[in-house]
């Protein structure tokens, strides 16, 4: 199949948008920036600009980007909203729009060659959520929540249309009975909590990850996710992911996110010191301020680990862990200075250490 037609001049470009959702393709030979400031919504006999919140009633301020395996949100990067969106739409790149209002007039802007765009850093005003769902079947599904004191209002991100017969996991955020991919709040001092619904497409091992969180969450902030069903919470700034098991196909598991300031709360080694003499074999004290699981490791004075030794769960209060005086073969180890390393891991997952220098005889 060939299909002809004319390349659209470097000027704006006037679309007419149906009810729902609109399939568009970048009209411009080259890449489409997606400037709220630039795009224009005809309003009566007025175009006004998409960066204008009253707009959004109608038209949508995000679109959905195809890139051939999944739907990616593009949206302005004068707004920190979301740390993973893109920021243009490719050369005959094709993206979904929503619109409320049948035969709407969306006007898109040129590419400008050299332009530069503002982008609005990210800060305790400005921040978002990113996480990414992974199913048994390798599918995934993201989902990204926040605030941002350059809007006055809230916005909703629809989940986007799926291709006919798709399957996968599923990471929503919810609003009552409604299901977001994502939900950007004006900015309010204190904490902020979403719900969010994951379905797995199978039984087997769900994995969540939040590997942009550097990126859209500032110090200051720590951010908590908490399983419903099991009670457990995590810190999303001490771990790096999170994983429960799907009994069966279409199983949903609630979870919340809560974002709120202050710093992380760790389970500090108060003390670290040996019990009895110094011979090879002996016991080793650790002080812990809570709750944490507890990993000695003995080192070279070069930092070459020697023997790796892990307690149980404890409580606040000492507990004492045996070291054999052996290295992780069995041998017995030399007299000399060696470096005592614990760990403590706190239920949140935040993680404390102490080192001290002791003398084997």
């Amino acid at each position: 199949m060939r299909v002809l037609g004319e390349v659209t001049p470097n000027q704006p470009f006037d679309v007419t948008l149906g009810q729902g959702w609109n399939c568009l393709a970048n009209p411009f030979d080259g890449v489409m920036p997606w400037d709220l400031s630039a795009m224009q919504v005809l309003v009566g006999n007025d175009f006004v600009p998409l960066s204008n919140p009253t707009t959004w009633d109608t038209v949508a301020p995000y679109a959905w980007y195809w890139d051939g395996t999944q739907n990616r949100l593009v949206f302005d990067p004068a707004v920190p909203a979301f740390a993973n969106a893109l920021s243009s739409v490719p050369r005959a790149g094709g993206l979904w729009v929503w619109c409320a209002t049948a035969n709407t007039t969306l006007r898109l802007p040129p590419p400008v060659a050299g332009a530069s765009r503002a982008v609005r850093s990210v800060s305790t005003r400005d921040w978002s959520v990113a996480l990414t769902a992974v199913g048994p079947d390798g599918s995934s599904a993201g989902a990204s929540a926040g605030v941002s004191a350059a809007l006055s209002r809230g916005l909703r991100i629809a989940e986007p249309p799926r291709p006919a017969g798709s399957g996968g996991v599923s990471l929503a955020v919810l609003d009552g009975t409604t299901r977001l991919a994502g939900d950007l709040r004006a900015w309010s001092a204190g904490a902020q909590s979403w719900d969010l619904l994951v379905t797995s497409p199978s039984a087997g091992s769900v994995t969540l990850t939040w590997p942009s969180l550097l990126r859209g969450l500032p110090g200051g902030l720590t951010a908590e996710l908490t399983d419903q069903q099991t009670g457990r919470s995590i810190l999303l700034n001490t771990l790096s992911t999170y994983r429960f098991t799907a009994g069966r196909a279409g199983e949903q598991r609630r979870l919340r996110l809560t974002v709120q300031p202050g710093h992380i709360q760790r389970s500090a080694i108060t003390a670290l010191g040996l019990v009895g003499g110094r011979a090879a074999g002996t016991t080793v004290a650790i002080g812990v301020s809570g709750p944490a699981d507890i990993t000695l490791r003995v080192k070279g004075l070069g930092g070459r680990l020697v023997k790796e030794v892990t307690s149980a769960a404890t409580e606040a209060g000492t507990v004492q862990v045996s070291w054999d005086g052996t290295d992780q073969d069995g041998r017995t180890v030399p007299a000399g200075t060696y470096q005592l390393e614990a760990t403590a891991v706190a239920p949140n997952g935040a993680v404390s250490r102490a080192v001290r220098a002791i003398t084997v005889r």
